[in-house]
């Protein structure tokens, strides 16, 4: 119908969120990247030098700040003491040394049956073992392991397996607003349930099958409840 939505305070301060960690560690790999040849120094204190300041983090935070859609003058103030805080945690929480970033925003074709599906990964690292780690970004409250929703990142575990020959260790969901993290790793039966989930709501999406699926906690955070008759609230 082509009803227009208004963008909101949160995820104005999500897009600030994530621009502000992909140019800092797009910095800490470009760093890294040109270091990889020098002869001189020890691997610890290498990384060391590898990573940004605290400081220059937090500069990239008040340069791609996105100002719009904040309620009042007091709610964007908030937003922004709360972002400075999740940063300065963050950094802190890398004791010193640089992660071991080869990818940010990595994007992907991947084909799933007679389908394609276009998606962007976050962050990729890899661990001391050789192995991968997929990492991606959210604001809001954590959640534990059986209440956190996997299809985002076992699709991209899937993307990591068939269309760049990666071998996962562990999926991430990094929470910035107290620096927590879920990880796990989605088994061959999650991966071919993604797959049947996903053609599934494609060729719904290709019949034009649109039928609501109200609930409250859905229907609590829709651009449309306010006219939707069949909103529960």
């Amino acid at each position: 119908m082509k009803v227009p939505t208004e963008g909101n305070a949160v995820f104005s301060y999500g897009k600030t969120m994530h621009a502000t960690l992909q140019r800092f560690l797009a910095g800490v790999k470009e760093r890294a990247d040109a270091a990889q040849g020098a002869l001189f120094g020890t691997p610890e204190k290498a990384e060391a030098k590898n990573l940004l300041s605290q400081e220059e983090l937090l500069k990239i935070y008040q340069d791609v700040w996105i100002d719009d859609w904040y309620e009042t003058k007091w709610r964007k103030e908030e937003y922004r003491v709360k972002g400075q805080k999740s940063l300065k945690k963050f950094y802190e929480q890398l004791g010193g040394q640089a992660p071991g970033v080869i990818e940010l925003e990595k994007g992907f074709n991947l084909k799933i049956g007679p389908y394609t599906v276009r998606g962007v990964i976050d962050r990729v690292d890899r661990l001391p073992n050789g192995k991968m780690e997929i990492i991606d970004y959210k604001t809001g409250e954590a959640k534990g392991e059986k209440n956190v929703d996997k299809d985002q990142l076992l699709i991209y575990q899937l993307a990591a397996k068939e269309v760049f020959g990666w071998d996962v260790e562990k999926l991430t969901y990094y929470y910035l607003d107290n620096n927590s993290t879920v990880s796990f790793l989605g088994s061959d039966k999650e991966l071919e349930k993604i797959k049947e989930k996903i053609i599934g709501l494609i060729e719904a999406i290709m019949k034009g099958d649109f039928a609501a699926t109200p609930g409250q906690f859905v229907c609590q955070y829709c651009d449309f409840k306010e006219i939707c008759e069949f909103r529960e609230m």
